[in-house]
């Protein structure tokens, strides 16, 4: 059997096409590098989000003007990384006057005004859910001051301090 001649490749042609293949492999490598470091690096830092965020009804419960207003702008001040308020409505409470202050929460889930009565100083025990009707304002916590709202106010002057 006579068998036919295999065509010669020359060994030059060969190394040049490893020589390109490698050339391409490693472009192709610090391409994905250079995207990688860029993606990565251009990743900003996310702000925190509070674990709970009030819209807080201050119904004041005192015989004193201004108590409720001032309350309100102390409270929305506050920040921390727990809790975040917004005051919505700001009113008088029916009875007046209230010795102790309180707090309600206005949703199921009390855990939002539990932490916002530990804050003031209330006892968390005492928060009660009744829910309101016609919530437009989305109320979450209901803050009811009473007069002992100085002693409130020297808790939260000293969270300030901090």
């Amino acid at each position: 059997m006579i068998y036919p001649k295999k065509p010669r490749i020359r060994k030059r042609s060969i190394r040049l096409t490893e020589i390109i293949l490698g050339t391409l492999l490693l472009a192709v490598s610090w391409c994905v590098i250079v995207y990688v470091l860029r993606l990565t690096a251009s990743v900003t830092e996310v702000e925190a989000v509070p674990l709970y965020s009030v819209n807080l009804q201050i119904a004041d419960g005192t015989r004193t003007s201004g108590v409720a207003k001032a309350m309100a702008e102390r409270l929305e001040a506050y920040s921390d990384s727990e809790i975040s308020i917004r005051v919505v409505e700001i009113n008088s409470f029916k009875r007046q006057p209230l010795a102790e202050s309180f707090v309600v929460s206005r949703v199921e889930d009390k855990s939002a005004a539990e932490k916002l009565a530990t804050m003031i100083g209330v006892d968390r025990s005492t928060v009660e859910y009744r829910p309101l009707e016609n919530n437009s304002e989305q109320i979450s916590v209901t803050l009811v001051i009473g007069d002992d709202y100085q002693r409130i106010n020297s808790i939260l002057e000293s969270t300030e301090e901090k």
